[in-house]
């Protein structure tokens, strides 16, 4: 290959970039639309977002027929691999729009299992005019691309150079602005990225503040105009005849896992918890903090986090305690803004917040939430909720030395990037143990308080733990990295007035709390309008659940983990792993078995977006 050639080539790959991106534009026209429609924004931005994104994914497919054009291989081979590269991304684009419109979200592993794996036909029959038409669509492409490099659109050499740089600079003006929005806290920008398929987000906030200047809108203080609102949330109002207005009380304490409700560890809730209702098969709807609070107080998916905050949409649970004029005390030892409940569950409550702390331990922060849940109640004349997020159960497990009952323990500082042996891991362990054994003294506490206040007989309470806590046994350490039992199975206490003695053995999730308590109140609006759980005291349960981390989503059961890819940043496809040792299983018939399970996931997903 000489000069000459290598630059012809590059030719006609920029050509094929510069009419591609346009084909682009057009066939996502769709996703433009429907975002000028649900959001509030100029007309100019939402469509260099548009045309933005467009730019992007033409830059990514061209680089390789980029990189085949300074080879040695023969001029068909380029062309080939220039035709197949366009006409992948412009088949994908196409499918996607189609997908996106029926699903609410874009391709992702979920949905090419749902078209691709034995047994989803089963539910979903594409049908030969969809076939047909697809296949339509690609040899349309195929023939455009062809065009295009024989010349037969535009000649090469008449395509203005400094076209790039146009393209170029509303790429670069559109990542500015995100990022400025990001900083300004601009809802209406954020959200509508959801509607273009591999949006790449781009933030800035260092950069913005120390270098040119920009002041951020502080994330405590949010507006409650939601100007670019995507959500479908709820689908009808919540009614009901007679509602009774009970109290209501969260406690949730970091990394709470099921096993470590017992006499030893946590002797008082253990006993609590036999005299009331224990959730013995109870998962949270997250491994993570952040769902699996979410999934608690909103009672929906964990993986519905992002358009939720991108919208600052207040879960309809609180709005409906808050309509009954609730008075709201939100105790918690670590700051609310990371991850970013102010913004999101408690959006609507920050006069009602204490998470600001001098003190720098966490069980001594423990024990002033503690207090102040007290002082509360001396105080409080009508029916409230109450949310308690202890912290001294999260790394590295802190506790007053009084409650060093497991021993030994480790102490001074532990090098995660090291490996452990059996006895360290113990001693780790062990500090685990002992804080949540210190925690329970002040869960004891809590429930005194109630008693000697005459609140308890009126008062829902359900105790858990945002996710659960892993030491090894499965070969993972903490959470956010497994869905097995360590790590999302968590305790489960509830106190429901009028019931005692109860033990729920069926599979109950965080997604099932808040219909569970807002159908005990009264309210007879069925869960599906505005959340993804089941009531658990009702006789009809599922042989799986769901929960959620940043990517995946994992369908639950007693036996399996069905772990699916939910974005296009991941390329794997489902994986199947054993509930007990989470090792992988490679058995496609498990995946048909629980079919059903994926299409409620898949229909859940989308149905509460616009």
């Amino acid at each position: 290959m000489d000069y000459f050639t290598g630059k012809s080539r590059l030719k006609q790959v920029f050509l094929a970039f510069i009419v591609n991106t346009i084909i682009s534009m057009v066939i996502t026209l769709p996703l433009f639309t429907k975002a000028i429609n649900d959001a509030n924004l100029p007309f100019i931005y939402s469509f260099i977002m548009f045309f933005s994104n467009a730019i992007w994914l033409n830059i990514i497919i061209s680089l390789l027929p980029i990189f085949f054009s300074l080879t040695f291989i023969p001029e068909w081979l380029f062309k080939f691999f220039t035709i197949v590269s366009f006409t992948f991304i412009q088949s994908f684009l196409v499918a996607d729009v189609k997908i996106f419109n029926y699903f609410k979200f874009h391709i992702n592993a979920i949905v090419i299992n749902f078209l691709t794996t034995e047994g989803a036909g089963d539910s979903l029959k594409l049908g030969t005019s969809t076939i047909l038409f697809f296949t339509v669509i690609i040899f349309i492409i195929i023939l455009i691309q062809i065009f295009i490099l024989k010349n037969k659109i535009i000649d090469a050499n008449k395509i203005p150079k400094k076209l790039i740089f146009i393209f170029l600079l509303i790429f670069v003006f559109d990542k500015f602005v995100y990022a400025y929005s990001d900083l300004k806290n601009k809802t209406e920008v954020l959200s509508i990225a959801r509607f273009f398929p591999f949006y790449q987000k781009f933030t800035a906030e260092r950069f913005l503040t120390k270098y040119l200047g920009f002041k951020p809108v502080p994330k405590d203080n949010i507006s409650l105009e939601l100007k670019g609102k995507i959500l479908n949330y709820p689908l009808s109002e919540l009614k009901g005849e007679k509602i009774k207005k009970y109290n209501i009380l969260f406690i949730v304490a970091d990394g709470f896992r099921s096993d470590m409700l017992n006499p030893e560890v946590t002797p008082n809730l253990y006993r609590f918890g036999k005299e009331n209702i224990i959730l013995e098969n109870h998962f949270s709807g997250g491994n993570g903090t952040r769902f699996g609070i979410f999934t608690l107080i909103y009672g929906l998916y964990g993986n519905l986090w992002h358009p939720f905050l991108d919208s600052r949409q207040s879960p309809v649970f609180l709005d409906t305690l808050q309509k009954l004029n609730y008075d709201f005390t939100i105790l918690s030892s670590t700051r609310l803004s990371y991850p970013e409940f102010r913004s999101t569950a408690f959006v609507r409550l920050q006069e009602h917040i204490f998470d600001t702390h001098t003190e720098l331990f966490a069980f001594k922060r423990d024990r002033i939430i503690t207090d102040k849940f007290k002082d509360f109640l001396n105080k409080t004349q009508k029916p409230f909720f109450g949310f308690i997020f202890y912290n001294s159960s999260h790394q590295f497990y802190q506790y007053p030395l009084e409650f060093e009952k497991f021993k030994p323990v480790i102490t001074g500082d532990l090098n995660y990037m090291k490996n452990m042996d059996s006895e360290t891991i113990e001693k780790l362990r062990n500090r685990y143990k002992n804080s949540l054994y210190y925690i329970d003294s002040l869960i004891k506490e809590i429930i005194e308080a109630l008693k000697e206040k005459n609140k308890l007989d009126d008062t829902i309470v359900f105790i858990t733990g945002d996710h659960g806590e892993e030491f090894n046994e499965n070969g993972f350490f903490s959470h956010t990295s497994a869905f097995d039992d360590y790590q999302i199975k968590t305790a489960a206490v509830m106190h429901m007035p009028g019931l005692r003695n109860k033990v729920i053995t069926e599979l109950t999730n965080h997604i099932d709390i808040v219909p569970t308590i807002l159908n005990f109140m009264g309210y007879d609006t069925h869960p599906r309008e505005y959340s993804h759980g089941n009531n658990i005291l009702s006789t009809n349960h599922k042989d799986y659940t769901f929960s959620f981390n940043w990517y995946d989503g994992s369908i639950v059961t007693k036996d399996y983990r069905i772990v699916i890819p939910l974005t296009t940043e991941k390329t794997r496809m489902i994986e199947v792993f054993n509930a007990s040792n989470y090792k992988k299983i490679e058995n496609k018939e498990i995946i048909r078995t629980y079919n059903k399970a994926i299409i409620e996931l898949t229909e859940g997903l989308g149905r509460f977006l616009k």
